[in-house]
């Protein structure tokens, strides 16, 4: 054996969405850094109107008039017809990215259902509306979901349309029969608190998210609301408050939210105040109906955004909430704004005054950051010595030129208030490509991994990983997740896109009693998790350091293969009990 897999345990690793300007400028941008807005313009298609001239909007903002240095359209383009390997592929992605298909980042939803409002029967018509919305979804969009006021699905970001459209398929309306009056203004707390707090994790985002609210109401300020009894509001144990309403705007404003209030019982033909309370403070209309056909404006209505710089004037303060109006003078065009915007400066971030975020702030958030494209993707391991779980990250900016200068990353638990595991990388340990890192965690289960980085030009990115942190087991055994190593010289690296290489290899690791057992093993590459073998690999081994401790792997050949992706396959058997499969996404890509 010529070459051999390079071990990459943690025990030595630790030692065509594509947002695009197709605007221009239509004045020089002002000196010193004017305030920056952003807005929609819609046509009576629906669509975006993509060539509005400074001359068509006009732009209040304290109430004042104010002077639009330059315009700026910023058009979003899915992937969807770029025949890429990504927009061919039904396999999890191989690698969580904020860069799209044509090397920007794509659009990102975010799906919200308040399903302890909506009684059983519901879901039907909310999913197929549902469907229609992420159907439409190109391979460069991410897309969340989760459901209030208790959150027990939380997919973030990074968690692909697949496993949204299954979380969808599976959540149901939970309502009680009847419930009272402290239960309704309990629920409906808690789902404002929720959502101001879903908000604020997005402050400092660099592009709009679309935020799409589902329930079948909400109790209102004050009032008991006319879908309950008549019992005095002072009663309840629960108070919703104005603040609760009103601190949404401030939620909308600072993570450049464009809410959307949608209605999911359809049985509930007539106006609920309090979703009409919440669409009066989001920025996208009023409020939508879930039904089939009814929320696929959300989609045409994101594929594209303007971006007005306006003329500095003493009184601009960086941060500050002001209150905002855009109107456009040319027929047929809509153009809508948030009530309020928090006041950015060109390069800077709402919510925080001009000074961009490090990458250590960007890590306590999850609003996008796409300025500095990346790729991140995690592989579980058992612990040195046996005591818990290893995390190797794998993280490289997907331009090869790029010099990172920062990386924090963080792996926080669903519905956790402390983080699990938390990195800071010093700069002689960001090398290599992709760079490869540890975080250890105490107990297996689902988290978000979050990766951020700057580099030395000063752009700035972020990108969240959803991993199933845990270990495979048959028999006495457990199986590690697999990792994708390609050839360096005469030895093979971790990589995590392939091109022209004659062959791969997959690595894996073993734990327990291996030389005591009876075990096959087999490695095979596959267009589909259940498909036939296009590529069988020779399984190799050998001990390691930890006598429990056994390295798998084979070599595959992919020179033959077409562009696209594929999935690796590992499976292992003790005897006498069931086998035990590992998987990871191949993409190939062209040279």
């Amino acid at each position: 054996m010529k070459k051999s897999v390079r071990r990459a345990s943690l025990a030595v690793l630790l030692a065509s969405i594509s947002v695009i300007a197709v605007g221009v400028l239509r004045a020089e941008p002002p000196q010193g850094g004017g305030i920056m807005v952003d807005f929609l313009a819609i046509g009576t298609n629906g669509q975006a109107v993509p060539d509005l001239q400074p001359g068509d909007v006009t732009i209040k903002v304290g109430g004042k008039q104010r002077t639009i240095a330059s315009l700026e359209f910023k058009k979003a383009d899915s992937g969807g017809g770029g025949g890429s390997a990504a927009a061919a592929s039904a396999l999890p992605p191989p690698f969580a990215t904020n860069a799209g298909g044509g090397g920007d980042a794509g659009r990102k939803l975010l799906i919200l259902i308040d399903n302890e409002s909506l009684r059983t029967g519901t879901e039907r018509a909310i999913r197929e509306s549902l469907d229609q919305v992420l159907s439409q979804l190109g391979p460069n969009d991410r897309v969340a979901f989760s459901v209030a006021p208790r959150d027990s699905v939380q997919l973030g970001f990074g968690s692909g349309v697949a496993a949204v459209r299954a979380a969808v398929a599976k959540f149901a309306g939970i309502r009680p029969a009847n419930p009272t009056d402290t239960e309704n203004a309990c629920r409906s707390r808690d789902t404002l608190v929720m959502l101001r707090t879903m908000m604020d994790a997005l402050a400092g985002s660099e592009a709009p998210t679309s935020v799409l609210f589902i329930a079948s109401g909400l109790t209102v300020p004050g009032n008991i609301g006319s879908n309950t009894s008549s019992k005095n509001a002072s009663s309840l144990t629960c108070e919703v408050l104005t603040e609760h309403y009103s601190s949404i705007a401030a939620g909308v404003a600072n993570g450049r939210v464009n809410l959307y209030v949608a209605q999911g019982d359809d049985s509930n033909t007539g106006r609920d105040n309090g979703l009409e309370n919440l669409a009066g403070v989001g920025s996208a209309g009023g409020v939508l109906r879930a039904t089939p056909g009814g929320l696929t404006r959300i989609v045409s209505e994101s594929t594209g955004y303007y971006i007005a710089t306006l003329q500095p004037e003493s009184s601009d303060k960086p941060g500050q909430t002001a209150k905002f109006e855009v109107r456009s003078t040319r027929e047929g065009v809509t153009a809508r704004g948030r009530a309020d915007i928090s006041m950015t400066t060109r390069g800077g971030r709402a919510g925080a005054g001009s000074k961009p975020m490090t990458p250590r702030e960007m890590i306590t958030t999850t609003a996008p950051f796409n300025d500095l494209q990346l790729r991140v993707t995690a592989i579980t391991q058992r612990a040195q010595g046996g005591k818990g779980l290893a995390i190797l990250v794998l993280a490289e900016p997907a331009d090869p030129a790029t010099k990172i200068t920062a990386l924090s990353a963080v792996l926080v638990a669903p519905g956790a208030t402390k983080a699990a595991g938390v990195r800071h990388l010093e700069e002689k340990e960001m090398v290599g490509r992709p760079m490869a890192f540890g975080l250890a965690i105490a107990e297996p289960g689902k988290y978000r991994l979050r990766v951020a980085a700057s580099d030395a030009s000063g752009k700035s990115g972020a990108v969240d990983y959803e991993l199933d942190a845990s270990l495979v087991p048959t028999g006495p055994l457990q199986l590690g997740q697999v990792m994708l190593v390609g050839p360096r010289g005469e030895s093979f690296s971790p990589q995590l896109v392939f091109s022209n290489e004659p062959e791969i290899a997959a690595y894996v690791e073993l734990y327990g009693p291996v030389a005591a057992s009876k075990i096959a093993a087999r490695v095979d590459l596959a267009a589909t998790p259940d498909g036939k073998a296009l590529v069988e690999g020779t399984v190799g081994g050998a001990g390691t350091g930890e006598p429990d401790k056994f390295s798998l792997n084979a070599k595959l050949a992919i020179k033959d293969l077409p562009p696209g992706d594929y999935v690796v396959r590992v499976t292992v058997q003790a005897e006498g009990s069931p086998e035990a499969k590992v998987m990871r996404t191949l993409r190939k890509v062209a040279k």
